[in-house]
């Protein structure tokens, strides 16, 4: 992220790149916070670098409930995998009608509509 933020200001170093670099930091400060309070220190410096400050990630709205009941780690721990399952039982769905598409089981009147 450092590279990425340096490069885009060697560019051009104007206010607009420096709210983009800010909106670049939290928004991706989220995949390190709270295991990983070292990075959370390195990228408030180079927020206040920037002229910015970091606010404390937060997840979607769908997870806030989990987060204020059990804290932000075990709530980002829910999201990934719920996510991961999510995508897994939709992969699986997919095969089984690919599948079943190739054994012919449906009707041939059925793939008109």
């Amino acid at each position: 992220m450092r590279l990425h933020i340096h490069y885009l200001r060697s560019l051009e170093d104007s206010e607009r790149v420096r709210k983009a670099c800010l909106a670049y930091i939290q928004r991706w400060c989220r995949n390190f916070y709270p295991e990983r309070p070292d990075l959370m220190q390195e990228t408030r410096q180079l927020a206040t670098m920037l002229g910015g400050r970091l606010e404390i990630p937060e997840l979607s709205w769908k997870y806030l409930w989990l987060q204020k009941l059990f804290g932000f780690a075990l709530a980002k721990r829910f999201y990934h995998r719920w996510n991961h399952y999510k995508s897994s039982v939709i992969r699986s769905w997919d095969r089984a009608l690919f599948y079943l598409e190739g054994q012919k089981i449906w009707p041939d009147s059925w793939e008109s509509s």
